[in-house]
């Protein structure tokens, strides 16, 4: 960014124009675009970049509701992705703040974009993706166990221990503890342990012990159950009135994506 670079070049239009011709020129695939809303309060963009984008031949835009000064405090601004939705042809997907599934139909039905994409939420709840569909579908959502908890668990860490040293796989699974560990019961206490855990052997003991204890007790620590949402974001819940067009697979294609994001 400091360079020009990712959401700098919301800064810069002229830039930006000519590196999307260029891609295009050069890629047989689907060119996809994702970009902030601006890159602060003042200058607020998103609207004339995606229409430039089109005009380049950008095939999907994908908007995070906030500026680069926000990073992700605040609340994302969905009526601005509305507004990009409602200015190009092409299809657009909305970003920012859905984790929880009501939410998230709220906010896609709301602001008529073609999908929605889940970060931070996903982390918390790996299987937010498959509830989605079954609440698409009119099913209930797909509620998992203690001891597939436990076993997501295990099996993210040892598949970091696989991929980067054990210094850097015990930085990575403390993040995702922070996480992932919103909304069950004694998430802070037994999230305290795992960042006080200083190896691999205390990583895996902690994880057993909390839920050995939850599977025999139904409680850890001081017993309480800490709200799995960003607290800016109030969530309302909604119907979920869906019509059949709503609930097409998307395509899956490869694709050639910008980043004027980060």
């Amino acid at each position: 960014v400091r360079n020009g670079g990712g959401s700098g070049l919301l800064k810069d239009m002229p830039r930006l124009e000519t590196i999307l011709k260029e891609i295009k020129k050069s890629i047989t695939i689907p060119l996809t675009l994702k970009l902030r809303t601006g890159f602060s309060d003042t200058t607020i963009n998103c609207v004339d970049v995606a229409k430039m984008a089109e005009q380049c031949g950008v095939e999907h835009i994908q908007v995070h509701g906030r500026t680069r000064d926000q990073g992700y405090k605040g609340l994302a601004n969905w009526d601005l992705i509305k507004q990009v939705k409602q200015a190009v042809s092409i299809p657009v997907s909305g970003n920012g703040d859905i984790t929880s599934i009501e939410y998230g139909l709220q906010r896609w039905r709301e602001s008529g974009t073609d999908g929605i994409l889940i970060g931070r939420g996903a982390m918390q709840n790996p299987w937010i993706f498959r509830q989605f569909q079954d609440a698409i579908e009119g099913h209930e959502p797909y509620k998992p166990d203690l001891s597939e908890k436990k076993a997501v668990l295990l099996e993210f860490f040892e598949m970091l221990r696989e991929e980067m040293p054990e210094i850097v796989a015990l930085g990575k699974m403390k993040q995702l503890a922070g996480q992932f560990t919103k909304g069950l019961v004694g998430g802070a206490q037994f999230r305290q342990k795992l960042y006080h855990s200083h190896s691999a052997e205390e990583i895996l003991d902690n994880i057993t012990v909390y839920f050995e204890v939850l599977e025999l007790q139904r409680t850890f620590g001081d017993g309480m159950v800490e709200s799995n949402s960003n607290k800016d974001v109030g969530f309302v819940s909604c119907e979920l009135k869906m019509g059949e067009n709503d609930c097409a697979t998307p395509e899956i294609r490869h694709t050639k994506a910008v980043a004027v994001h980060q």
